[in-house]
């Protein structure tokens, strides 16, 4: 891979995980800020509730994100950056734009994504047979 292009995937990375963590902490003020105003009304307690599960959700997917971004860090360090992990075949340019972080191929990550195979079963009798004697 050119070094310009990895320096500046590099650079995306860094950007995104900036990005990201400033997320987090507005996230973990919002939550600072729902513990301090606990003595609400019901009704305002559980708005406050909803907002605090969705607050930590966020959290959840941001950390994520973040630690992709940390392991796509890594791989540059290593030099292993832009190998898919399940084929080990190049991961074409255009994809690592899109999605710095990624360690699939657009054909491994397709793969891993697919659901499984439907599990064939017995026909359910119909509720319109007749009833044995």
């Amino acid at each position: 891979m050119k070094k310009e292009l990895l320096n500046s995937l590099a650079d995306l990375l860094r950007s995104q995980r900036k990005n990201y963590l400033q997320e987090f902490r507005k996230a973990e003020a919002g939550l600072d800020s729902i513990a301090e105003e606990r003595e609400s009304e019901l009704e305002e307690h559980a708005q406050e509730e909803q907002t605090a599960r969705f607050l930590s959700r966020l959290d959840d997917r941001t950390l994520l994100a973040v630690k992709e971004i940390d392991a796509a860090l890594e791989r540059i360090i290593k030099a292993t950056y832009g190998l898919c992990e399940s084929c080990r075949k190049t991961i074409a340019a255009a994809r690592l734009r899109a999605l710095p972080a990624t360690r699939f191929c657009r054909r491994c990550a397709g793969e891993n994504e697919k659901p499984p195979a439907a599990v064939t079963r017995e026909p359910k009798p119909s509720s319109q047979a007749p009833i044995p004697d």
